[in-house]
C-alpha cells in the first residue's frame, strides 16, 4: 500500500475542484472486523492491501512512537495529496491545526491505550465565503508481532478543498468505541457516526 498504488489505476487530482467525501470508512471497518475472528483486534501482519483495494488511496498505516504520537508507515495517494508530499515517517498530527493538536493527541492515545476505535469528523479553517472543507478520519487499532497495540490502520477523506496543500483541520466531532468485550460484538453493525453541524464564524479584517 504505497503512494503508487491506486485502486482504479487513475490518479484523481485534489486541486481545482471539490472531491467527494468517499465512503472508505464502512469498507475499512468491515474488513478490520472480518480479521478479528472473535478477537478484540487483528494483527498488523494480517492486513493485506488486496482486501481493501478499492480504498487504498485513502488508507494508511500508523506506528505508535510515544504517548499520543503516531507516525505514518504507509499512506495512499489521497492522503499524500492532502499534505502535498509523501507523508511516510511524518506524525499523523501534521493534518491538525495547532489549536486541535492536544485534543487529537488524546484521541490517538485512546486508539492504542484503551484500546478504541476512533472516528473523527474534521473541518478546515473558517472562510469568509463558502463552506469550510470537511474531512473524516477513522482509526482502528492493530497488534504488532509481540501482541502489543502499537499499530493502527485508518482512512482519511476530505472534500470542499480550496487552495494549495498542506490542508489542515480541527476536530468537530469525536466518536469512539472502546474495544473491551468487542469479541462478543464483532458481528453487530456499528451505529452511523454523528456528523456535526458546522457553524462558520467569519474572521475579522
Amino acid at each position: 500500500m504505497t503512494q503508487d498504488e491506486h485502486a482504479s489505476g487513475r490518479v484523481v487530482p485534489l486541486h481545482g475542484g471539490a472531491l467527494a467525501l468517499a465512503d472508505c470508512f464502512g469498507t475499512l471497518r468491515a474488513y478490520w472486523q472480518g480479521l478479528c475472528r472473535g478477537r478484540i483486534m487483528p494483527l498488523r501482519a494480517e492486513v493485506d492491501p488486496r482486501g481493501i483495494a478499492d480504498v487504498l488511496d485513502r488508507t494508511f498505516l500508523l506506528e505508535r512512537v510515544a504517548p499520543g504520537v503516531a507516525r505514518f508507515r504507509l499512506a495512499g495517494m489521497h492522503v499524500a495529496d492532502l499534505m502535498g508530499m509523501e507523508v511516510r515517517g511524518m506524525p499523523v498530527s501534521c493534518f491538525m491545526l495547532p489549536e486541535a493538536r492536544a485534543a487529537f493527541a488524546e484521541a490517538v492515545e485512546a486508539v492504542f491505550e484503551a484500546p478504541a476505535e476512533v472516528d473523527l469528523w474534521l473541518s478546515g479553517p473558517p472562510r469568509l465565503v463558502g463552506a469550510a472543507s470537511v474531512a473524516r478520519m477513522l482509526l482502528l487499532p492493530l497488534r504488532d508481532h509481540e501482541g502489543e497495540v502499537t499499530r493502527a490502520v485508518g482512512c482519511l477523506s476530505a472534500t470542499g478543498l480550496r487552495g494549495t496543500p498542506p490542508h489542515r483541520f480541527r476536530i468537530t466531532a469525536d466518536n469512539r468505541r472502546g474495544l473491551t468485550g468487542y469479541a462478543h460484538l464483532a458481528q453487530t453493525p456499528l451505529p452511523a457516526p454523528r456528523r456535526p453541524e458546522l457553524t462558520l464564524v467569519p474572521r475579522g479584517d
